[in-house]
Order: C-alpha cells, then structure tokens, then sequence
C-alpha cells in the first residue's frame, strides 16, 4: 500500500475509538478488576513477563499487534480472555496501517486495569487518561505512530521489536501505578 493511500487518524477519532472499545467492556458482562492484592502479590522476577507474552502472541500464536499486547496484560493480570476481542479491530492499524496496534493494545490494558465503570468515577478517569497520555507520549518519542511508517523500517521484525519495548514499558507503567 502507498503511503499517500494511508488514511492518518486523527487524536480525536482515537481516542472516540479507544473509549468505545472500552465501553464494549461492559457490554460483555466483565467487571473492572480490583486492583487489591492479586496485584500486589506479582514476584519482582516477573519483570518483563509482558514482553515474553506479547512475543509469544504475536510470532507463536498468530495474534496481531493489537491483540498481543492486549493479550498479554489480559493473562498476566488475571482478566478474562474474552475481552481480547476488543482489540482485534485494532489490529493492523485499524485494518488501514494507520495507528499502530501495539500502541492502540497499550492503551487498551491502561483502561481495563484503570478505567472507570461509572460515570462519577472521575478520579479513574483522570488516572487512566495520564497514564494513557503517558503512554502515548513515550511511543511517539520513540517510534513512528503508524503502522505503514514502521513496516517501512523492517517489517515484522521491526513491529516485534518495538512490540517488546512498548510491552516492557507498559508493564513499567502499570507495576508503579500498582505499587504505588
């Protein structure tokens, strides 16, 4: 696909895309996850357990970029796996090469561990949307936000390896948010 052919998406629509993904949350019946002490109770040698997952997903499982990472912060925090469904439309860049799946993943494990389920929560929403802000600063630091910019730089290879990165940095993100 030409690059000129790559539709680009624009903050507001991914972050409109984002929340309605979030909201299917609720529309398959899952509770927000308590953030007690399942958490809590993570050994410190499983640092980088994110990373090994997303990887195992992404060039073992036949998951997509999206759907890796989502996947990974879905069974290494003990949630149900029905809710990788969520990611699959992101997968790819949204089907179009647009904005990458690893990030648009990323963000959606941000609000499945951090999210609010009811609209006076805003105390969640605001933690959610600074570490989802957080998030998206470091990877535009950092790679190319779309996907038809970063298989330009080497293709699968490229997507895994910032896929690991992301993944580490992600879990980085939410191991301090949990212990602290």
């Amino acid at each position: 696909m030409k690059e000129e052919e790559v539709s680009r998406l624009s903050r507001r629509r991914f972050l409109h895309t984002i929340a309605g993904g979030v909201m299917g949350v609720s529309l398959l019946g899952v509770s927000a996850p308590s953030l007690g002490s399942r958490f809590q109770e993570k050994e410190k040698e499983e640092k980088g357990k994110l990373a090994d997952e997303l990887e195992a997903n992404f060039t073992q499982r036949g998951f997509s970029c999206a759907e890796s990472i989502f996947r990974a912060a879905v069974t290494t925090y003990g949630e149900s796996e029905e809710l990788v469904r969520l990611a699959t439309p992101f997968s790819g860049g949204m089907g179009q090469r647009d904005l990458c799946g690893f990030l648009s993943g990323g963000v959606l494990a941000i609000g499945m561990l951090f999210g609010r389920t009811k609209p006076d929560e805003n105390e969640k929403k605001g933690k959610c949307i600074s570490l989802a802000s957080e998030y998206y600063k470091w990877w535009n630091s950092n790679f190319p936000l779309h996907c038809a910019d970063i298989r330009k730089f080497g293709g699968k290879e490229q997507c895994t390896q910032n896929g690991r990165k992301a993944a580490r940095y992600l879990e980085g993100l939410i191991e301090r948010e949990l212990e602290g």
